[in-house]
């Protein structure tokens, strides 16, 4: 990195929330490839990061695509164009199409999906080059986009600054869908790491991510959390659990092939375990979801469906527990909800590994089982199940208190931007 850490951190993040320390607005674009209306945490959180960034009185632009995330479908009023330019919120928001492939498990499809959108995204770059912004702020993955960006740097002159969300090419071997041998993966670490070269700084979503990167000599500026909202996601309650009264689960999130949700249900019965699991979500693996219930109905579990954000955090405090899984352990891989659970006083049963079972053990609340071990899983909501109000609210309690410490979104907003007036600073 060319950037001087000093002086990027020698201002508190109070004091950079002082307009009169920057003579102008800071011009800055969010790159990214999915964005509200679409459904999960990453346009929820760029939707939330814009608007925080607007009350600070920066200029604030986004960049992304037409909608169509996560059910891989675009909707009317956005079909058939190329180019798209909308006000949201107060933000404008420069929309591009793209090949909608998230649904599809072929690699040629998804490469497609990757590139339409770095592609019709060069409708954009006149734009970008009379707008002249201060710093490009880029989610990755996908990679195709900040190539894109990275390769007419010197043009846009601004800092590019990438969101490193995921560990791509790693994530995809761990997940099973490529092998880290071979050409295409050798190829892909290569793009990986010249890109990492290239920007300006990296700021990595989770330890897990920034750990790996050192291992490999990158030097990772800052951690930037997805976070929560903890004055939008609230504690609850605890009621009385009786034999009348299942104990209620709950999942809310993109249904896809790295969650593994749909392979949770076709392996564990909850009737017979004495609860309930309530999915709230939308994405890849909806379909296959409503396939089996509709085949197996008696299995105590209920597909509601896709809510808001805010309906999401009204409905969180109406359960006993929340259920979060992976598919596999993912390197680097910190699932959202974990956040709004914890900042909802929810107890979790998490299946899945990494720095999300690091923190739910660290702060005692809830119960990790590997991701292949359902045997374990089954134990655990059973035992967790027979606990009193008493024991899930202490549980309950424990994430509240993480979460306000250590998570809460507008703290990673306001760390995000005392970095980038740091990096304008650099810039002059």
């Amino acid at each position: 990195m060319k950037l001087n850490k000093a002086k990027l951190y020698s201002t508190s993040s109070a004091s950079c929330l002082n307009n009169d320390k920057v003579k102008r607005a800071l011009k800055i674009e969010i790159i990214t490839h999915s964005y509200p209306p679409d459904f999960g945490a990453a346009p929820l959180l760029f939707e939330d990061l814009a608007d925080f960034l607007l009350q600070q009185g920066c200029d604030v632009e986004v960049l992304t695509a037409m909608p169509y995330y996560p059910i891989g479908v675009i909707p009317e009023g956005y079909r058939k164009q190329l180019f798209v330019r909308e006000e949201r919120k107060g933000v404008t928001v420069r929309r591009h199409w793209l090949y909608p492939s998230n649904l599809s498990s072929k690699r040629s499809k998804r490469f497609a999906g990757m590139i339409s959108m770095s592609l019709t995204m060069l409708r954009s770059l006149p734009h970008l080059l009379r707008r002249n912004p201060d710093i490009l702020f880029i989610q990755t993955p996908p990679m195709m986009t900040p190539l894109l960006f990275l390769l007419c740097k010197r043009l846009i002159r601004g800092k590019v600054i990438l969101n490193i969300s995921d560990l791509w090419p790693e994530a995809i071997v761990d997940l099973g869908l490529m092998q880290d041998k071979g050409w295409v993966y050798h190829n892909l670490k290569k793009l990986q790491s010249w890109m990492y070269r290239r920007a300006d700084a990296l700021v990595a979503q989770s330890n897990g991510i920034k750990q790996h990167l050192e291992k490999e000599g990158r030097s990772i500026d800052l951690i930037y959390r997805v976070g929560v909202d903890t004055r939008l996601f609230q504690p609850k309650e605890y009621r009385d659990i009786t034999e009348n009264k299942p104990f209620r689960l709950v999942y809310t999130g993109v249904l896809n092939v790295a969650h593994g949700i749909v392979s949770l249900c076709q392996q564990i019965n909850f009737k017979s375990l004495g609860a309930e699991l309530h999915i709230y979500g939308d994405g890849a693996k909806s379909k296959e979801l409503k396939e089996f219930l509709k085949e197996n109905p008696d299995r105590g579990i209920v597909l509601h469906e896709v809510v808001s954000l805010k309906a999401i955090a009204e409905l969180l405090p109406t359960y006993d527990a929340a259920l979060i899984s992976q598919r596999r352990v993912i390197r680097g891989t910190l699932p959202a909800k974990v956040y709004e659970s914890m900042a909802a006083g929810l107890p979790i049963v998490f299946s899945g590994g990494g720095e999300a079972a690091d923190i739910i053990e660290e702060h005692q609340c809830g119960y990790v089982s590997h991701p292949q071990n359902i045997e374990q899983l089954k134990e655990h909501i059973q035992e967790l199940a027979q606990q009193g109000p008493e024991a899930l609210a202490e549980m309950g309690q424990n994430g509240r208190v993480a979460a306000l410490e250590h998570y809460d979104r507008r703290g990673q907003h306001k760390q995000l931007y005392a970095f980038f007036e740091g990096v304008f600073r650099e810039k002059k």
